[in-house]
């Protein structure tokens, strides 16, 4: 997953495997690091070379 990418996926922050606590086709379920950035931005789920839609996404400190 990465988060803090633009509108169009580039840049961010890489989740680490480990974040990922649970994995639906509905819902994934994923403990934020601390290291994360804090603000709003675009969240996107990648897959090998598969990137989804971006979806809007903040993170609260």
């Amino acid at each position: 997953m990465r988060l803090g990418a633009t509108e169009q996926g580039d840049g961010g922050y890489m989740f680490p495997a480990s974040a990922v606590q649970s994995w639906t086709d509905a819902q994934i379920v994923l403990t934020v690091p601390a290291d994360a950035p804090v603000g709003g931005s675009w969240l996107f789920v990648e897959v090998g070379a598969m990137r989804s839609t971006g979806l809007p996404f903040s993170v609260k400190q």
